[in-house]
């Protein structure tokens, strides 16, 4: 479902997955006035931006495109990072007053 930039080519998988983590552990509360869910997908992105440059499936892969099995290797790798990144970030807000 969430492979070739869900099937439109753009949006990495691993990313968008990630986000909607971090919206169900994190995502806005009706009672309470607050942005954190916000600062932490933001978060997010700009770490993983920080290790990959962008979020576009596509340029993601493009490098691989002639070559299935790196391009596959890549994914894996995309997604083991992405992995980190949410751990990272779950077990950092998890530690201050947000109750998931």
């Amino acid at each position: 479902m969430f492979s070739g930039g869900m099937s439109s080519g753009c949006l990495c998988g691993a990313v968008r997955a990630s986000q909607i983590v971090l919206g169900c552990l994190f995502g806005r509360n009706i009672s309470e006035n607050t942005t954190t869910n916000r600062e932490i997908a933001f978060e997010f992105i700009q770490k993983f931006k920080g290790q990959r440059k962008v979020t576009c499936c596509h340029t993601l892969r493009a490098p691989y495109k002639n070559n299935p099995g790196k391009r596959m290797q890549n994914c894996i790798f995309i997604v083991e990072e992405s992995a980190q990144v949410l751990e990272n970030l779950v077990t950092k807000y998890s530690k201050q007053k947000i109750n998931i």
